[in-house]
This record gives C-alpha cells, structure tokens and sequence, in this order.
C-alpha cells in the first residue's frame, strides 16, 4: 500500500555512513554536473523549424 512520504521516512534510520556521504557530496559539488543553462541542450520544436526553413531541409 502506497504511503505518504512523511510516513515512509519513518521507517529509515540513516547511518553515520551515510551521513558522511552525503555531506562530501555537497562539499565537492558532486550532484552539480545535471545543472545547465536555460536553453542549452537539445532544440525546441519552434528552434527546430526555424532550423530546418533555414537550411532549406
């Protein structure tokens, strides 16, 4: 049966371990590499088209 997320956090107990882990990881940036600017990336429909009117594709 499905929980609410308050509920679920009950049921863990977090170790040193894993406490240590976590704070290295925001110490040294680790879970930065998934940020980017807005608009890099992969193109928009709307870039897509000017793309392709033009390139005459």
């Amino acid at each position: 049966m499905r929980k609410g997320a308050p509920e679920a956090a009950l049921l863990y107990a977090e170790t040193q371990a894993s406490i240590a882990k976590r704070e290295n990881a925001k110490a040294t940036g680790e879970g930065e590499h998934a940020l980017r600017d807005r608009g890099a990336g992969r193109p928009t429909k709307r870039q897509l088209r000017d793309i392709k009117r033009f390139t005459g594709a």
